[in-house]
């Protein structure tokens, strides 16, 4: 028997396990080392009440220079500051928290497009307060388009 991302079960051999999923409050631990909060279903799914919209205009977290990572970074550039952060842009956070509303939107690309994979990175961003420009193979519909 396996747990991982893959979609398929193989015969009832596999089961499908997100990899998001891993980084709920619900296994006991109320911060999220990476997050620097806890991240709750409740405030993934719940209504944002802000009505402020952050002055910043969007940063990106990443070490992996994917050639999409860049050509988004360019583009999105054109139309306001990206600020990059991570071993892509030499520049560290102790944790995502650091981010919280300062940003309107984090860019969240995986580092693979394959049915079924979906990290931490969109749902991190929403939970910092940001909107996440998405790219990934979502295939059971778990982010909001």
């Amino acid at each position: 028997m396996t747990w991982g991302f893959e979609i398929d079960d193989y015969n009832g051999s596999h089961s499908y396990l997100p990899v998001w999923f891993l980084d709920l409050d619900i296994f006991g631990n109320p911060i999220n080392s990476n997050l620097g909060i806890p991240l709750r279903v409740d405030d993934l799914v719940s209504k944002r009440t802000r009505i402020d919209i952050p002055r910043k205009f969007a940063c990106i977290i990443a070490n992996n220079p994917h050639p999409l990572r860049l050509r988004l970074i360019s583009a999105l550039s054109a139309i306001g500051d990206v600020d990059i952060f991570g071993q892509l842009g030499n520049r560290y956070l102790n944790s995502k928290s650091e981010l919280r509303n300062q940003y309107r939107y984090i860019i969240s690309l995986e580092n693979d497009y394959f049915p079924g994979y979906v990290t931490e990175k969109a749902f991190h961003a929403w939970a910092v307060g940001a909107l996440p420009i998405f790219w990934g193979y979502d295939i059971l519909d778990y982010i909001n388009k």
